[in-house]
């Protein structure tokens, strides 16, 4: 017999919900967690995407900068030289108006002798501060140029480090790594040859054979980066180029001068043609109006000194140069066989070589500061100019950046997403957690569109920029450099063949080294290799298809990200 509360609680329907409640209660805390896992997984892609891109655009800013200073320091340089570009030219006036007075004196039979020797004077005082100033100068431009040097190697290694601490502090990444093309090593033994060259005076006599090997592959062969390990794409430009600035900013700033004072517009654009004029003049005669000629004054008492120690080396050659003659008596006498064997008394061999050994002392120091050593000393104050392979968009341009997810939150983030599987199924794959990656480049903003005329620009101008590229394959990349490479190293082989060579012939020609003291540092020799060589090249096409077989040919040829 059952009471009436058993029948009751037998009937009572009540709260029947809640099973099911329970029930998708569970399921639907599991949808949640699982579109919340994907939810975070899409969120956080897109915040790495984001760190990526900022990591590789503020390497390429950095890059972008270096490049900039670089351009100032040459704009300063140019400056620079141009005091001793107007000096000279003022000095070259003063010598004509010389030659004219001294004709005048002489057509007005000594009436006019009074101005001649006054500009005579004047000649005599701007000559004995020449030395000094040029000196003076090419100092300078040696400390400005040494600067290049050390931009060129920090400003890679400056924006490795910053940009990657910068975008792992912004973004929520377990790690951030940023590099660019620059990082690659550069191992260029002629700059720091020069430097010791420019600050220690030590020659290239001091290289060992294997420097000196190296130096003919960079002379013929190789266009290295200024550097020193790593580099920023730029390489030594020609010291004639700096002159050639030179005497365009020197018509430039007396173009601007007479402005502010309101001369007629006709004198203005007579100095901006003149400016066009003296350029490639000055280019192209750098030993007379940008570098030292004059040779040292010798030390007081050097002549004593070389011909006393030429005595004490003849005189320790005796004992090996002595010679018995005799005569049919038996009387014998001691001579000395000279180096032309004769034989001769003792006070006529060390005459003879005393003289002998005294010329070839004194040939060494004259040449030791002859005019094309003097300018080997301007040559330390060269500007830079962009790496011959580098080209706006190409992989020596570029900056790139990866960033990584953590792993105890891609963890989370599957075991999010297989809640709804049950991991029953196994249908539910793990994300992936590879790198994400970007982008960047620097470029020289210029207006044509031939990368040739850029080129010529882009180291005197402000106008570096940054920008975000596309993710490029690798093969992709390289392929962008080759063309460049090959036309580079095929001109440079060109101007170290043409220099070698042509010097030879002018010196046969007897053209003095003062005017033209290395054929392939003049403004015409540059404008032939620039305007026939390269650009001649490069129109061929005859390179273009080995960049395209290498894209057609490679596993991956799409554009990405």
């Amino acid at each position: 017999m059952r009471d009436g509360n058993s029948q009751d609680l037998v009937k009572d329907t009540s709260g029947a919900i809640m099973v099911l409640g329970i029930v998708f209660g569970a399921l639907l805390v599991g949808s949640l967690w699982h579109i919340a896992a994907i939810g975070d997984a899409m969120a956080w892609r897109e915040r790495a995407q984001d760190a990526a891109d900022a990591g590789a655009f503020e390497n390429a800013v950095w890059h972008a900068r270096g490049m900039n200073v670089i351009v100032a320091i040459n704009i300063v340089m140019s400056l620079v030289l141009g005091v001793l570009v107007l000096w000279r030219i003022i000095l070259i006036l003063v010598t004509v108006a010389l030659i004219v007075a001294a004709i005048l004196c002489v057509v007005t039979l000594g009436t006019g002798c009074g101005f001649a020797g006054a500009v005579a004077r004047v000649e005599a005082r701007m000559l004995s501060k020449d030395q000094k100033l040029a000196e003076n100068i090419i100092r300078i431009l040696s400390a400005m140029s040494a600067a290049e040097v050390a931009v060129a190697t920090v400003t890679p290694v400056v924006a490795w480090g910053t940009a990657a601490s910068n975008t792992s502090g912004a973004y929520d990444v377990s790690s951030a790594a940023t590099q660019s093309a620059s990082l690659l090593p550069n191992i260029d033994m002629k700059t720091i040859q020069t430097l010791k060259t420019c600050f220690k005076g030590k020659s290239n006599a001091d290289l060992t054979k294997a420097q000196n090997l190296h130096k003919q592959y960079q002379d013929f062969l190789a266009n290295p980066r200024l550097g020193i390990g790593v580099s920023l794409p730029v390489q030594a430009e020609s010291y004639s180029a700096l002159c050639q600035k030179a005497g365009e900013g020197l018509m430039d700033n007396l173009a601007a001068v007479m402005e502010i004072m309101h001369m007629p517009s006709g004198a203005v654009q007579g100095i901006d043609k003149a400016k066009g004029f003296l350029g490639p003049l000055v280019g192209s005669f750098p030993g007379i109006f940008c570098a030292p000629v004059g040779a040292s004054k010798d030390p007081p008492g050097l002549d004593d000194l070389i011909g006393k120690q030429a005595v004490e080396s003849c005189k320790s050659q005796l004992e090996g140069a002595r010679v018995f003659v005799g005569d049919t008596q038996g009387n014998n006498e001691i001579k000395y066989r000279d180096d032309d064997g004769k034989v001769v008394s003792e006070d006529d061999y060390v005459k003879k070589c005393t003289k002998k050994k005294s010329k070839e002392a004194k040939d060494k120091i004259k040449g030791s500061i002859n005019p094309h050593k003097q300018y080997d000393r301007a040559e330390c104050g060269a500007p830079a100019k962009v790496w011959e392979w580098a080209v706006n968009g190409n992989v020596f341009m570029r900056s790139f950046a990866q960033v990584e997810k953590a792993k105890t939150m891609s963890s989370r983030d599957d075991k999010g997403i297989e809640v709804a599987d049950g991991s029953a199924t196994g249908n539910t794959q793990a994300l992936e957690d590879d790198d994400v990656v970007a982008h960047a480049e620097m470029y020289f903003e210029c207006g044509d569109p031939r990368w040739m005329d850029c080129r010529s620009q882009a180291p005197w101008q402000l106008q570096w920029r940054a920008r975000l590229r596309r993710i490029q394959p690798v093969e992709r990349l390289v392929a962008s450099a080759i063309e460049p490479a090959i036309v580079a190293t095929l001109t440079q082989m060109f101007n170290g063949a043409a220099d070698k060579y042509g010097g030879k012939l002018l010196k046969k020609m007897g053209i003095p080294e003062v005017v033209v003291p290395k054929l392939k540092d003049t403004w015409y020799f540059r404008e032939f290799s620039r305007n026939y060589v390269q650009r001649g090249l490069y129109g061929s096409g005859a390179f273009d298809g080995v960049g395209n077989f290498i894209i057609s040919h490679s596993d991956n040829d799409m554009t990405v990200h």
